[in-house]
């Protein structure tokens, strides 16, 4: 509704239309600058360094033309990323860009805040009146137990009193019935009040970053569009810094007896974003894409050929690796956003969450749930002696995920209990999958070295010869029979020259060989309290006049 001086002004300027024109010229009205178009955040593509953002405004359209007006925007925004389109009859021919001054009292955001707050507020003021009408209920009801305690020991000590127990045990009863549902009550609204307080601080501190942010600069893109009918839709996209995410496992095993079993498999992610606004009920798609790689197309450099003299020996290195598969501790804690290496074999991995969600722009970590999966499992027992004197609670299963799972971190529970983290390692669909449950102490592992020799060539033999034996002893301390795998590792050679045999005869029988990774495993079987033992040996045959090392 307007005004009068708003009706007299424009009664003035018709009357002034209508009236013939005069010689003196009158200056060009400005035309009016249109108010920013409330545009919220749509979508969101999540990267490993950064975050396209693509905004959506409903703007009147005249006489086949619109123009929507998105600000603030914050300096994150990469200039050359800004895009523009429309949609349906809508068509944007346009953009201007340019740096304003932030005025936050212009913010419809700080005017939504404000309203929020003060209806948490009148709702904390509701919620503590009824807490201060359940504390009256419960002053009343002790001291109406304190007069009835007081009446059931005035009759008991009257001598040929009536006692009248079943009125008395019908008083203590609803008292016990009050205190129930007061008690239920006060924790109901105790937690509400915790819930509507913690809401109310973070109104309250997305508030003082949009005032905080008055007398600032933010980004201003004005979008010219074409169109149809009474109403244009715009959508804005534009590539902010400081944005980042990664992959995060929950994994709970289900026993089912036997050794057979169901895992289910939950696939999050940590997003952690300083981009300068907030994401708000938005869809977050996110990406393991690295955008920079595509930037330019690859050139071959120069291939120059050059050579040294070579030294006379070779050597043989001998490696040990060290497999952990079950790390326990706290995750890593992280300050803030920063470029996250997923490691995604070379495959795209492109995961959308399933519900719109809200990502603050303070730097802290949010965990999301992505996608929930399950598979059937193994369980099994397994023994490494060569790194561990323990047995181990293992689960076999395939990726039951139609989509690569990319390097990150596990968290693993077996049934309600949490294990440990893990470090899961990228998998494809259907790829293989351990995961470690936890120690079984019910066993005693014991690994010594049977013979350790190297042999120089004899007479009729170049070759040097580096003899390996071991000794297992796998004892079932507690608990009833059970079954095991047990598994050593094998040297693999990368060169022609060095020939690596098993000894068969020094080698307890009954064993499985991979050879391209150089396991060898024994399935065992042990009674309560009984003890076995395993033998494996080995030969390295190497030329004479390699050394070692």
């Amino acid at each position: 509704m307007r005004s009068q001086p708003t009706q007299a002004l424009g009664g003035l300027i018709l009357a002034l239309w209508a009236a013939p024109a005069v010689a003196t010229a009158q200056p060009a009205a400005q035309p009016a600058e249109p108010p920013p178009a409330d545009a919220p955040i749509q979508k969101v593509l999540v990267l490993s360094d950064r975050a396209q953002i693509t905004r959506e405004a409903r703007v009147p359209c005249r006489e086949g033309g619109a123009t929507a007006r998105f600000f603030p925007l914050p300096l994150t925004v990469q200039g050359d990323s800004v895009h523009a389109q429309g949609v349906g009859q809508a068509q944007a021919v346009g953009t201007a860009q340019r740096q304003r001054t932030l005025d936050a009292a212009l913010d419809p955001r700080a005017e939504a805040l404000q309203v929020e707050i003060e209806q948490l507020n009148d709702q904390l003021i509701d919620l503590h009146s009824r807490q201060q009408v359940l504390q009256s209920r419960g002053d009343l009801a002790r001291q109406y137990g304190d007069r009835l305690v007081d009446a059931i020991n005035g009759r008991m000590l009257a001598p040929g009193g009536e006692w009248g127990l079943s009125a008395w045990g019908q008083g203590l009863d609803q008292l016990k019935a009050e205190h129930t549902a007061r008690g239920k009550a006060s924790l109901a609204l105790a937690t509400q009040i915790r819930e509507v307080r913690r809401t109310l601080q973070r109104r309250q501190r997305a508030l003082q970053r949009l005032q905080s942010g008055a007398g600032r600069t933010a980004v201003e893109v004005v979008v010219s569009a074409t169109c149809k009918g009474s109403e244009a839709r715009l959508q804005l996209s534009y590539i902010v810094s400081g944005a980042a995410w990664r992959p995060e496992y929950d994994l709970r095993f289900i026993d089912k007896g036997r050794g057979k079993g169901q895992v289910e498999l939950t696939v999050g992610a940590i997003i952690q974003q300083q981009s300068g606004e907030d994401w708000t009920q938005a869809q977050i798609t996110l990406s393991s894409a690295k955008p920079r790689l595509g930037g330019e197309a690859p050139r071959p450099a120069p291939l120059q050929i050059t050579g040294d003299a070579a030294g006379k020996d070779k050597v043989l290195i001998q490696a040990q690796e060290r497999r952990e598969t079950l790390k326990a501790g706290e995750a890593r804690r992280d300050s803030g956003p920063a470029s996250a290496s997923l490691d995604d074999k070379g495959q795209s991995v492109t995961l959308t969450l399933p519900r719109r969600v809200d990502i603050a722009a303070d730097g802290r970590p949010y965990w999301v749930p992505v996608d929930v999966r399950s598979a059937k499992a193994t369980a099994y027992l397994s023994a490494v002696p060569k790194l561990s004197d323990r047995v181990w609670r293992k689960v076999r299963f395939d990726n039951p995920a139609p989509y690569p799972l990319m390097a990150g971190r596990l968290h693993v529970f077996n049934g309600g209990d949490y294990v440990g983290d893990t470090d899961l390692r990228h998998r494809g669909p259907g790829a293989p999958t351990e995961v470690a449950l936890g120690v079984d102490e019910g066993f005693k592992v014991e690994r010594k070295a049977a013979n350790e020799q190297t042999r120089n060539p004899g007479l009729f033999q170049s070759a040097k010869k580096m003899e390996r034996a071991y000794e297992i002893e796998i004892t079932r301390t507690a608990g009833g029979p059970a079954e095991l795998e047990v598994t050593e590792s094998l040297p693999i050679s990368r060169v022609d020259q060095v020939k690596v045999s098993l000894d068969r005869e020094g080698t307890t029988g009954g064993f499985s060989v991979d050879e391209d990774r150089g396991f060898i495993t024994w399935p065992l079987k042990l009674s309560a309290n009984e003890k076995q033992r395993i033998k494996l040996g080995y030969t390295i045959r190497l030329p004479d006049d390699w050394k070692v090392q």
